[in-house]
């Protein structure tokens, strides 16, 4: 689904969190970060809209806006946003 096996994406997760941890500061997340760090993947991987993947994950596309809005510049390779068109 997203071109990566379970052990690469555990690997990722766990690069990730090395990088830069849940701080504990401000509004809790409602997603666990394993959950939030596939979703970013998979929105770059797909064409799915917000509302499709808040129902991949059961929650709202209030929460799926979320991480994606967070991620650092540069997260993707390249530095662009597929959707982008640059």
């Amino acid at each position: 689904m997203d071109g990566l096996s379970g052990p690469q994406l555990h690997t990722l997760i766990t690069r990730l969190w090395r990088r830069r941890p849940d701080s504990g500061c401000g509004r809790p997340w409602s997603l666990a970060f394993g959950d939030r760090v596939l979703l970013v993947v998979l929105g770059y991987r797909t064409n799915l809209t917000m509302e499709q993947l808040a129902a991949l994950f059961a929650t709202t596309d209030s929460t799926v806006h979320r991480p994606a809005a967070h991620r650092p510049a540069g997260a993707v390779a390249g530095g662009r946003h597929p959707h982008s068109g640059a």
